[in-house]
């Protein structure tokens, strides 16, 4: 049915809803912005009060975790005249995820589906018409989990953006998430990105099947996922992403998500994977002359290299990738590419050609205004005069991209800042603040959900709990960090407990797997 046979339906049941009894109706709409448009409309044409309740609102004024969703409503009506309409908006906020159905388990999630279920008949001493407007997966949410409350309903109505603007609108909806050149899986806090889940939810379900914005919005998904640890859920949507991209023949995006994908198997240690999908983006961004997806990928294949050890190889993809950035005039991935190469000469223990490389790359970040990529910079120099024993440089040079880092708001750049601080701390024998640090950073990667992060933060920390002679706390580190690197396999951090464990005569990770059964998770 076309929204202009849609709209004169619900003006019906709203002019209905004038006679002191309770109706309950959904409204499907998968785009906020249209959704402004359509309520602007129906307010002209009822030409009668609507009261709006936004949840996100109602979460700033209602504790709803010690408070029931319909006893929040009935106080906040109480402003308002008796038996006029009711908008809810935003209920999807207090929904779990579409794709992880596991989620209900969680408590504001799992109650409130519950209330609606067995306080349904309280919505009825509201006595006016409620009407909801949801996205389409929490519409199937609430039919499938929440059925004796959508049972209720009176009638749905749904509306479609119009083909003809449907892109304007995700694209006006994707603004804030698309408009930093740092991608908003790395600089958004966990609540910002649980949210904006939400909302590439709701845009997916409105994007054009088989399209390259669909493609995207699916990719935009998988980096918000890898970013909160779940790496099975990144997997999937970038899989789903690159079956769209594949079928549409759109090669520039399946060069890009091969690389996500690369970056998944690199996470757990699958060196072989991650270097297959990478060979099949350099192959593909060769055949359309991606000259800079090209250089991407090929610092993508030197960190394979690198993490294996074969620094020859790794040096040889960067030069390749180094020319191709200065061939393009690309100055802020030439920086990046320098910066990686001083990463290889540090492994090798030639720091002078280490710090060459590092000095090369922040002129230009400076040149260029890239302060992320100075941040990054500034802490490995600091590595270098660490490695030299020369502490007092490495922590001005530390303190220098931790002042960065938090003017720009880079909240992963910071919390890896802190545990550099940490080490350097921790080289100094000055174990009390070294664990300050580390408790700082921990704070970090808990706020904006990076879970790699706080894997290697707890192990550092565990370190620091040994050296202080208090065992059993290092131990319970050592534990929660296995948890989190069992869980998405982090391989360097798995490697270092399997060591640790050898070390003191235990057979390895089977050690931690146990110590993880009998020690209750905090």
């Amino acid at each position: 049915m076309t929204n202009s046979a849609v709209l004169p339906r619900l003006l019906r049941a709203l002019r209905r809803c004038d006679q002191g009894h309770f109706y309950l109706f959904f409204i499907r709409c998968n785009s906020t912005a249209y959704r402004q448009i359509l309520i602007d409309e129906i307010k002209t044409k009822f030409n009668q009060p609507i009261a709006e309740i936004s949840i996100k609102t109602l979460q700033q004024e209602y504790d709803l975790n010690n408070i029931l969703l319909d006893e929040a409503l009935q106080q906040v009506l109480e402003n308002y005249p008796p038996d006029i309409p009711i908008f809810i908006y935003d209920l999807e906020v207090l929904l779990p995820n579409p794709d992880k159905p596991q989620d209900v388990t969680e408590t504001t999630a799992f109650k409130t589906l519950q209330q609606l279920n067995w306080r349904r008949s309280a919505y009825q001493r509201l006595n006016r018409g409620v009407f909801f407007w949801l996205p389409e997966y929490a519409l199937q949410l609430l039919a499938t989990t929440a059925l004796d409350f959508f049972d209720w309903r009176s009638a749905i109505y749904e509306f479609d953006i119009p083909e003809t603007e449907k892109n304007a609108y995700l694209q006006e909806e994707l603004k804030a998430f698309r408009e930093s050149a740092v991608h908003a899986a790395e600089r958004m806090s966990t609540a910002e990105k649980q949210r904006w889940l939400k909302v590439l939810f709701s845009l997916r379900d409105e994007s054009t099947p088989n399209s390259a914005e669909l493609a995207r919005i699916l990719d935009d998904i998988g980096r918000v996922y890898h970013s909160l640890g779940n790496l099975e859920l990144a997997l999937t949507n970038y899989q789903q992403s690159l079956a769209i991209q594949q079928e549409i023949g759109d090669k520039s995006g399946e060069g890009t998500t091969l690389n996500n994908m690369a970056t998944i198997a690199h996470a757990r240690g699958d060196y072989e994977t991650a270097l297959r999908y990478l060979q099949q983006s350099l192959a593909i961004q060769q055949e359309i002359g991606d000259k800079s997806g090209e250089g991407t990928t090929l610092n993508n294949m030197a960190t394979i290299a690198h993490a294996r050890g074969d620094y020859e190889t790794a040096l040889r993809y960067l030069q390749q990738s180094l020319a191709i950035f200065k061939e393009l005039g690309d100055k802020k991935s030439e920086g990046t590419t320098l910066n990686n190469i001083s990463q290889i000469f540090q492994a090798r223990g030639d720091y002078e050609t280490a710090l060459r490389y590092l000095q090369q790359s922040l002129a230009i970040q400076q040149e260029i205004g890239d302060k992320r990529g100075e941040g990054s910079t500034l802490n490995n120099i600091s590595l270098i005069y660490s490695a030299r024993g020369d502490y007092e440089t490495a922590l001005r040079y530390l303190q220098q991209s931790l002042a960065i880092q938090q003017e720009i708001g880079d909240k992963s750049g910071e919390g890896a800042t802190l545990n550099n601080m940490a080490t350097t701390a921790y080289a100094r024998g000055d174990y009390e603040t070294a664990l300050r640090y580390l408790q700082q950073s921990l704070a970090i990667q808990q706020e904006i959900g990076d879970v790699a992060g706080l894997c290697a933060t707890l192990f550092n920390m565990g370190r620091i709990h040994l050296q202080n002679e208090e065992v059993q706390e290092g131990i319970t580190k050592f534990v929660e960090a296995y948890r989190i690197a069992h869980k998405i396999g982090y391989a360097q951090v798995l490697q270092a407990l399997e060591e640790l464990a050898k070390d003191w005569g235990q057979d390895g990770l089977n050690y931690w797997a146990r110590l993880s059964q009998q020690i209750s998770e905090p």
